[in-house]
Formats: structure tokens, sequence, C-alpha cells
């Protein structure tokens, strides 16, 4: 959030300005901005990685003779850019407009962080359950042990919920707290001047 221009418009305003401390603005500004900064890093790497993760097992539905692991491998490159897709279109779908007013601006950032809070909240419906479900059809489609499949099965659930947990941990360390902030701030609009 541009704070500078968005006070010449608030200042510009009839009526008077609401009693939102300019600290405590500058503070939600600040960590949105960071917020909006790991969001679209986040969204970089999981591309990058779904990108490459695609293409390995597009590799290999083409050379793989066994059928079920073959599909497993075009479900794993599906899934991979089902992820991508979607976490471009949760950070992309609620634009800023140019001419904004602060309230407006810090109710937009409110919304945008519960959208981050649904994200990692519902991350093993629409991360985890396309990716580990599709590599285990993968696994277990493979000419192989059946104790290297108990493995691999183990390992991706055991890593699932290590996600899961990593997921859970960041809502609560890292979007509750900016989400409070602004929530802080939208009470401040409603509170009259003294």
């Amino acid at each position: 959030m541009d704070l500078d221009r968005m006070k010449g418009r608030w200042q510009s305003t009839a009526g008077t300005p609401p009693p939102a401390s300019p600290d405590l603005l500058r503070s939600v500004a600040a960590r949105a901005a960071t917020l909006h900064r790991q969001v679209r890093q986040r969204d970089w790497v999981e591309t990058a990685a779904g990108v490459l993760v695609s293409a390995m097992f597009a590799a290999f539905a083409v050379s793989i003779r066994q059928p079920v692991a073959r599909a497993g491998a075009i479900l794993v490159s599906v899934a991979c850019v089902f992820v991508a897709v979607h976490l471009y279109r949760v950070r992309t779908r609620r634009p800023t407009p140019q001419d904004a007013t602060l309230r407006a601006h810090c109710e937009l950032e409110l919304q945008k962080v519960n959208d981050q809070i649904r994200l990692l909240r519902g991350v093993a419906w629409w991360y985890l359950a396309p990716l580990v479900g599709s590599s285990l059809v993968f696994s277990w489609g493979l000419d192989s042990s059946v104790t290297s499949k108990v493995v691999y099965t183990l390992c991706a659930l055991f890593l699932s919920l290590g996600i899961y947990a990593m997921n859970q941990r960041a809502v609560r360390r890292q979007l509750l707290p900016v989400r409070d902030a602004l929530r802080d701030t939208l009470a401040q609009f409603d509170t009259p001047d003294r």
C-alpha cells in the first residue's frame, strides 16, 4: 500500500480523516507488503517446482509401460498444474483499485489475508490430496516390491503431515497477526473522533 498516496486522497476527501493512527497504518502497510512479497515468492517457488515435477512425470508417462503407473504419472503432472493455477488464482483474484479509499484498501487487504488463511487451512484438499494421491497411484503401479511401495506410502504420508502442520503454523504465526492488525485498523475507522 502506498501510504503517502492514500493519505493525500484521504485528506482531500470531505469530512474528518478516520482516527486510525499513522503508526498503526504504517505498521499494517509494512506487514501487508511483507506478506504479499512472501506469498509471491512462495507461489513462484511452488510453480517452478511444479513445472519441473510435471515435466519429469510427463516423461515417465511416455516411457513407462505399466498402465497404472503411467496413469499416476499423468495425474501427478495434472496435479502440479492444478496447484500452480490455484495459487495464482487465489493471489490475483482481488486486484487493488487505484482509486480505493484508505478504508476500502484496508478492507481489501483483510479479504486477501482471509483468502490466504483459507488457502493454507485447506492445503489438505487442494495440494496434498492431488499430489500425494497421484504419486501413490504412480508408486503402486510400478513393478516394485510391496515393501518399497509401503515404505514410499508411509514416507509420503509422514511428509504430508509435516507440510500440513507447517501450513497451519504459518496461519497462526504469520497470517492471523496480520489479520488482527487489519481488523484493529478497521475498528479505528469506526471509532468516533474524540
